[in-house]
């Protein structure tokens, strides 16, 4: 007989300016890795089409929202969070809108919060300058600036971005209602559930390895995984890596 395989949902979030198609790759590579053990379902999240989990909710909302839409899937088995960036600190906030309805959550490239009122501010007047530039300016430009940050230097691929003209009034609301700046520091949620949580960070995304060292990894130590040749975008820079590390954690 062979060997009986253990159900195993995995929701997948994507980031800013992103789609659920950013995971493709993540969910041929991980299906094929896991099929030893698990019957493995994918869900990859188009989050900004569907009017209880678009950014017409905040964080809270959101959250609250998001936990309804996975309990009606029915999941049967194991069920995993992935969140990528913008989609990671989305995952904080399901986590602690439920801490209990995933058995791990895997955090790529996330921010857990900003400290200080100040660099909150700052943020939030940094996203507003973005967002008004996604409503008025000419968007092949917009995008083309976006990916000049430093944050995205070092990575190896950039991903082919297309946003229409249609798309630039939710551009603009993610970055209002879901600007770091409005986001709390959810760095205690990593030791109140650090046994439900791991976290990726690409070898050579300085900023993000800063932020690693200083706050995350003192935390949860082993549970923290450095991604060798990627930069921010892990999922596109090094997915096999990635998902070698995924595959670590739930085989």
């Amino acid at each position: 007989m062979g060997q009986l395989l253990i159900s195993l949902d995995i929701f997948f979030l994507h980031g800013f300016l992103g789609s659920s198609s950013d995971g493709n790759q993540i969910e041929e590579l991980l299906k094929d890795r896991l099929s030893i053990r698990f019957k493995c379902q994918v869900h990859l999240v188009n989050y900004l089409t569907k009017e209880e989990l678009n950014p017409q909710n905040d964080y809270t909302q959101f959250a609250k929202n998001f936990c309804e839409y996975v309990s009606k899937k029915n999941c049967q088995g194991k069920k995993i969070l992935i969140g990528y960036s913008l989609g990671g600190r989305l995952a904080l906030h399901v986590l602690k809108e439920d801490p209990l309805l995933f058995d791990q959550f895997i955090l790529i490239s996330s921010h857990t919060g900003l400290s200080s009122a100040e660099d909150r501010q700052n943020r939030l007047e940094s996203d507003e300058l973005w967002a008004k530039r996604f409503l008025n300016e000419n968007l092949e430009t917009v995008v083309a600036d976006w990916n000049q940050q430093p944050v995205f230097n070092m990575g190896k691929l950039e991903p082919v971005r297309t946003p229409q003209e249609k798309d630039r009034k939710i551009l603009a609301l993610i970055l209002r209602q879901w600007s770091l700046g409005k986001q709390q520091d959810l760095s205690y949620l990593l030791s109140q559930y650090k046994e439900r949580i791991h976290y990726c960070v690409g070898s050579v995304d300085s900023k993000f390895v800063c932020l690693t060292k200083e706050k995350i990894e003192p935390i949860l130590k082993d549970r923290c995984h450095i991604v060798e040749a990627s930069g921010h975008r892990i999922i596109f820079d090094n997915p096999i890596a990635l998902v070698d590390i995924i595959s670590s954690i739930l085989i």
